[in-house]
């Protein structure tokens, strides 16, 4: 499982998060990551959940519900978000609006990316748990995650503080489900939005959520 590429895609937009933040005059505090913003961070992010099976490339569903039976869309749908995020700020030369766009959807795409690297160390611990029927187990690892999590959001500088609900924030990774993920073929018919594999399931709330903001934006515009 590609766990290691993950998080390196992640630490590659919490930088460019974090340049884009600065350049804008915003200090990211505790949640900064330094360092050089490698080429294509959309891309990296894109790919990441993407690894060779053993008959042919698969493609990683995040997420289980607290009974295992269902899948949980946050995870999914908030990696969309980061992924939206970056290329916002890639296709954008340095300009006014691009600082504009930092200021609106960069905070929570960079609160995302700490919280999803995370989550993320704990879908292997989670697996083993649930292959060893371990309830102890994987009652630990959410008493883990809640707490990393509760340390992070106090990282967080006052201004991204006083614009978040940080304990809602945290919550959406943890409330519906596990940290755990799926193995699915990534065959060509697999939707993709933004070049991010994801089940139809997911697609469909993404589609609807674009489609419901995008309406928004109109009835705003024509007021």
């Amino acid at each position: 499982m590609p766990f290691d590429k993950m998080d390196a895609a992640l630490e590659a937009a919490g930088r460019l998060f974090t340049q884009a933040l600065n350049q804008a005059g915003r200090d990211c505090a505790g949640l900064a990551l330094k360092g050089p913003v490698p080429p294509a961070v959309a891309g990296l992010l894109a790919d990441c959940i993407v690894y060779p099976g053993q008959n042919g490339p698969e493609f990683l569903t995040l997420g289980l519900t607290r009974d295992f039976k269902g899948y949980t869309y946050p995870p999914h749908f908030r990696l969309f978000m980061i992924i939206n995020a970056a290329l916002l700020l890639e296709d954008l030369p340095q300009s006014p609006l691009r600082v504009e766009i930092a200021l609106a959807q960069i905070p929570r795409a960079l609160i995302d990316a700490h919280m999803m690297r995370i989550w993320i160390k704990y879908i292997r611990p989670t697996g083993l748990a649930l292959v060893r029927q371990d309830k102890a187990g994987l009652e630990s690892i959410l008493r883990g995650l809640i707490t990393e999590n509760m340390a992070l959001r106090r990282l967080a500088p006052d201004w991204i503080q006083q614009r978040f609900d940080m304990e809602q924030c945290s919550r959406e990774w943890y409330a519906g489900g596990f940290p755990a993920a799926i193995g699915q073929p990534l065959t060509p018919d697999v939707k993709r939005i933004n070049n991010l594999p994801m089940t139809e399931f997911v697609g469909k709330l993404i589609t609807d959520f674009l489609a419901q903001t995008q309406m928004e934006g109109l009835r705003e515009r024509f007021k």
